[in-house]
């Protein structure tokens, strides 16, 4: 069995395995190799188109007053 970072690695013997599990989805989908080829591929491709969606920090505005909490009404 190999792992999935092997997969990704391996990129000729991770597309061979996913065609051997297309080839016969009823017996092989579930076989380790096959989860973790496809698990490689998918973090493969995710990772070739920019690999995260990129999001601005929160930030809050510097003339923000403290937020009040229970307890501090004064």
């Amino acid at each position: 069995m190999q792992t999935v970072e092997w997969f990704k690695e391996h990129k000729a013997e991770r597309e061979a395995q996913l065609a051997k599990c297309k080839s016969n989805p009823g017996e092989l989908a579930a076989t380790p190799n096959c989860v973790n080829a496809s698990r490689a591929d998918s973090s493969s491709t995710w990772s070739a188109r920019g690999g995260a969606i990129k999001v601005a920090p929160l930030s809050a505005p510097s003339s923000a007053a403290p937020a009040k909490t229970e307890g501090n009404n004064k």
